[in-house]
């Protein structure tokens, strides 16, 4: 593409000017930078395609619908969902979707309850807080098994 481009650009800089020479025009919109020839009008540099870099995209899983109300995988998709609160969404991408205590993913029907590290409250800066399994579901109770035993890798030193 980037060849393609130079050849219409130089057909363009000999239409523009037609009286002044090809090592004129060359001078005047391909100078020297970088110890490449980079088109520029002298306040503008245009970008090559080989500079852009290229980013991959990864696709919807088949089975997966915004609407089936899946909003654990969309979440850590799209980093947002707007039924849940703005910190809620930045520790389940922060967490890539799992529990802090025991590692598992969150599922939709879970109940996720925020546990603040240092137990205050009022502290609610990124580092202090923890999304964990809530107190609705009986086998994975995270939340009370962490004030039951004061697990140590989620406290700060």
């Amino acid at each position: 593409m980037d060849h393609q481009l130079y050849w219409k650009l130089s057909k363009w800089a000999k239409w523009q000017n037609p009286r002044k020479s090809c090592v004129w025009r060359k001078h005047r919109y391909w100078p020297r930078k970088r110890n490449r020839f980079d088109f520029s009008d002298g306040k503008a540099t245009l970008a090559k395609y080989a500079d852009t870099p290229i980013k991959r995209h990864v696709k919807v899983l088949g089975s997966k619908s915004p609407f089936d109300g899946d909003w654990a995988y969309w979440i850590d998709r799209l980093g947002r969902d707007p039924s849940k609160p703005k910190r809620v969404v930045t520790l389940l991408k922060r967490q890539e979707g799992r529990c802090m205590l025991c590692g598992l993913r969150f599922l939709t029907e879970d109940h996720l309850e925020v546990y603040h590290r240092d137990g205050n409250h009022n502290d609610n800066t990124p580092a202090n807080l923890v999304l964990l399994h809530g107190h609705i579901i009986p086998l994975w109770d995270c939340h009370d098994e962490v004030h039951r035993t004061k697990c140590s890798h989620l406290h700060p030193p």
